[in-house]
């Protein structure tokens, strides 16, 4: 359930990043708001997060075999 709503927060964020960048002249703000919706996507900080855990885990089996 939350990563649905978070898939649809991003890609509504998206949507508003893409109008910004065609009608507006402010690219920097649309290119902010494509990089806010890429962390709430289920790609971005929740893949991080993935990966940061897994890497904790080897380590932790590594300090377990020494």
């Amino acid at each position: 359930m939350g990563t649905t709503l978070l898939s649809i927060l991003a890609f509504l964020i998206a949507v508003v990043a893409l109008g910004i960048l065609l009608f507006s002249g402010q690219p920097a703000e649309g290119f902010k708001y494509l990089i806010i919706a890429f962390c709430i996507s289920p790609y971005g900080i929740p893949i991080l997060a993935a990966w940061l855990l897994s890497k904790a885990e080897a380590f932790n089996e590594f300090l377990k075999s020494v």
